[in-house]
């Protein structure tokens, strides 16, 4: 009996500790998370409704995402923007197109098409200033592609004529920073001056708004001429006059851009000569510039009187017999 028990337990044993090739393959299980793309579509189906959306959107901007996910995740959210109908959702999802862009190892090329096309038919003026705000980035992200960056001139020549000043600073912001230096022209807009038809440089363009009814506007059209000199185009000699006039604009701002207008164009065109008004004379526009800018330190605003103390340092081809009697006759009378 005994024997018979050990043979059982022994033939037990083999079926348990088997010879290695006849033992079944073994499948092991990896689990793997869901794309950041899938999750996100995932998570604004749930959504009930806008405010569900939005909670969705703004938990999702807090977390970080790779550079490979960045094209999928725009996609999903391109693809909700079109469905969804309330502006504060939209205006996030337009707001994340940025903030995505700029994700370091990824290349906006691939999405400057859909960016484009949701301008098309936006009715919300907030939204469509986000959006400008995003093609605003994809701009900078992308200075050697020229054929993206004339599509963003026209774009935003077309929009210009927006009643929302909002829409109007963003369009002139991408003239100033993808406006071509090397082939300024661009096709002609409707809004101030229309008339003039044709073919129209991104200076004239941007010009015509420095007398824009918005202060904001006015402001943002002096920065744009200013960082068009920047990226190395020379602004015409024609802007001075304007220039001029904006140093006595009610908006300190504008004063304030207005004196770094002035100074930019007494540095490129210092030898011209120009009228005196109310006057038969003419006089050196170096000479000229530093006598307006000289009466800016007297200014109202803080602001505008450090900024024109900042440029007088800087002029320094002002004939000294000017210098002379401006200094005197400008500064000392008030002891400022």
């Amino acid at each position: 009996m005994a024997a018979h028990l050990k043979k059982r337990v022994y033939e037990e044993f083999s079926k348990v500790v088997q010879i290695p090739h006849e033992e079944a393959p073994t499948k092991k299980l990896r689990l793997s998370k869901p794309s950041k793309s899938a999750a996100l579509h995932i998570d604004l189906c749930k959504a009930t409704n806008s405010t569900d959306a939005l909670q969705h959107l703004l938990q999702f901007a807090r977390k970080p995402v790779e550079a490979e996910s960045v094209e999928g995740v725009i996609r999903i959210l391109l693809e909700h923007y079109y469905k969804e109908t309330d502006n504060s959702v939209r205006l996030k999802i337009a707001s994340l197109l940025g903030l995505l862009s700029k994700t370091n190892g990824f290349s906006p090329d691939c999405i400057v098409d859909d960016v484009i096309n949701t301008l098309g038919n936006e009715k919300s003026h907030q939204v469509l200033a986000q959006l400008l705000d995003t093609l605003l980035v994809i701009g900078t992200q992308l200075p050697e592609s020229p054929a993206v960056r004339r599509r963003l001139v026209e774009m935003a020549c077309k929009l210009l004529s927006d009643t929302y000043f909002g829409v109007r600073n963003k369009c002139l912001q991408l003239l100033g920073c993808v406006g071509m230096v090397d082939t300024p022209l661009v096709k002609d807009i409707e809004g101030p001056s229309s008339s003039l038809g044709g073919v129209r440089e991104v200076q004239n363009i941007i010009s015509n708004y420095f007398a824009d009814q918005d202060p904001r506007v006015r402001t943002a059209a002096l920065k744009a001429m200013l960082q068009l000199h920047e990226r190395g185009m020379k602004i015409h000699q024609i802007i001075y006059e304007q220039a001029c006039r904006l140093l006595s604009d009610d908006y300190e701002q504008v004063r304030s851009a207005a004196v770094q207008m002035v100074w930019v164009l007494s540095q490129l065109y210092p030898e011209s000569i120009v009228p005196i008004p109310s006057s038969n004379e003419e006089i050196r526009l170096v000479d000229d510039a530093f006598g307006k800018i000289s009466h800016m330190v007297s200014d109202g605003s803080w602001m505008v009187r450090v900024q024109a103390a900042k440029t007088l340092g800087s002029m320094l081809q002002v004939s000294s017999h000017f210098l002379e009697q401006t200094l005197d006759k400008k500064l000392m009378s008030d002891l400022r």
